[in-house]
């Protein structure tokens, strides 16, 4: 379940011309003309309406036709989802990472690491380095607790 406060009607709404209007419109990558000459069957009228300024002009497309404009905007059609599925947390660029998942086990120790690093560019850990050192230690060592067999 999730921990995310409920999406609305009106925030799923808002995040889809959000989505659209990043890459379709006056000033925009795309025209909604391009839209309708792009994908058979769409057409530059409808497009116009999902992202009319106005609420009440304003409508909502299907899933169906998200996922052909996604599959019509190539490499950026991964952005655009990204930019609709984050308004409930599953957007590439809007998840909360957890503690033990694997991408913030790999980021913490890559962030450790590099601490190591630049204390040792000299060739050696000196006092102050240890110093500095000692809670990146304490953080990289808690990390990985979880994944040794003295943390079991």
């Amino acid at each position: 379940m999730s921990t995310i406060p409920f999406c609305t009607q009106e925030m799923a709404d808002e995040a889809v011309y959000l989505a659209l209007s990043l890459f379709i419109g006056d000033g925009r990558r795309y025209s909604v003309d391009d839209i309708e000459a792009g994908i058979p069957g769409m057409k530059a009228r409808t497009v116009s309406s999902w992202i009319a300024h106005s609420l009440e002009n304003r409508r909502a497309p299907k899933a169906r036709d998200l996922l052909r404009i996604a599959h019509f905007l190539g490499k950026d059609g991964p952005l655009f989802m990204s930019k609709v599925m984050g308004r409930i947390g599953m957007g590439a660029h809007s998840l909360t990472p957890q503690p033990g998942d694997p991408g913030v086990v790999i980021a913490t120790l890559a962030q450790g690491v590099s601490q190591f690093a630049i204390r040792g560019a000299d060739n050696r850990f000196c006092h102050v380095d240890q110093g500095e050192l000692e809670p990146v230690a304490d953080h990289l060592i808690a990390t990985l607790v979880p994944f040794s067999s003295k943390g079991r």
